[in-house]
């Protein structure tokens, strides 16, 4: 089973996020579309982050301008193993994400500083039970 983190904004923790969901045994991170290289690819943000180069799978896709690729992608057969949250606790809209979602609160990964791949790995240790990861 493969887990994705998706979200449509930038600039939001999905990098970090997926990073430290990498700590994981036998997780790999993978960006199929990287929108925006003026700043460098997120897979060498991961790096930085402290997932190893072999764990990383390639872009399908390297877009030079900065924008959304998702548009209208409809995708079957993904089964949800629930919702991760990036950022400081709103303990009342996490819930309610979860129950109109109908899934599962995986954990939450609060913001980091400083942000490097030490403090990635104790937080996502200290905020996510990494066996509930297939």
């Amino acid at each position: 089973m493969k887990s994705v983190v998706t979200r449509t904004d930038t600039d939001i923790g999905k990098t970090v996020s997926a990073a430290g969901r990498t700590v994981a045994p036998g997780a790999r991170y993978g960006k199929p579309v990287q929108a925006g290289l003026a700043d460098g690819s997120d897979a060498a943000s991961a790096v930085t982050l402290g997932v190893p180069a072999d764990r990383l799978l390639a872009e399908a896709y390297r877009l030079t301008t900065s924008c959304s690729p998702h548009f209208a992608a409809e995708i079957d057969g993904v089964s949800i193993l629930g919702i991760a949250f990036v950022g400081d606790a709103v303990e009342d809209s996490e819930a309610t994400i979860a129950a109109l979602g109908n899934v599962r609160r995986l954990g939450r990964l609060p913001r980091l500083d400083p942000l490097n791949a030490a403090t990635l790995v104790e937080a996502f240790a200290a905020n996510f039970d990494l066996e509930a990861f297939p």
